[in-house]
């Protein structure tokens, strides 16, 4: 009978190791599943914020050459967008060096320079077409306001995305430091 114990006590244990080694196999299948989707999206989302700049940066300093005080967006003899653009550019360059990076350490500080550049771009950004918009007369009013709510709307979803990503940094940090002992 003690035999019997010594079996149905070391089988409890196998099956409990078992089991767990299938949940965390799982586990890490999910996690990794979904790291891999949110680096999707960050990517995506980086592309789409550095083209945006870039098309509408050349735009603002063509008007500030060319258009001056003809274009709508120049107030001053300066287009704010080209003190705006920028920082969605570099927004979005640190998103994808997060992105590219090997260094876990190196890729989480842009990951963090990301999450504040992401949210401060879209807020200066929404701000200048707000003014533009008040600013603006009729057709270029409109587009600033839909330009706004655009801006407004990608910058709350990137700076939620952007979180997530560098909260997956800090994670895979702290798991890496309690296997280091």
């Amino acid at each position: 009978q003690c035999h019997f114990y010594k079996i149905k006590y070391k089988l409890y244990h196998y099956h409990h190791f078992i089991s767990s080694f299938y949940y965390n196999h799982q586990s890490y299948i999910l996690n990794t599943h979904t790291i891999m989707f949110l680096r999707d999206k960050v990517l995506v989302y980086c592309v789409f914020q550095m083209l945006c700049a870039l098309v509408f940066w050349p735009w603002a300093l063509y008007n500030v050459l060319k258009l001056r005080e003809d274009s709508p967006s120049v107030h001053g003899g300066i287009d704010f967008g080209m003190l705006t653009f920028p920082f969605l550019f570099f927004a979005g360059l640190n998103g994808l060096t997060s992105i590219r990076n090997p260094h876990i350490s190196i890729a989480t500080k842009h990951a963090s320079a990301h999450v504040l550049l992401t949210a401060l771009a879209h807020i200066l950004v929404t701000i200048n077409y707000i003014i533009g918009g008040i600013i603006g007369k009729d057709l270029y009013s409109v587009y600033c306001y839909v330009s706004a709510i655009v801006f407004a709307i990608t910058g709350v979803g990137f700076t939620y995305y952007a979180y997530k990503w560098k909260m997956s940094f800090e994670k895979m940090t702290h798991a890496m430091s309690l296997n280091m002992y």
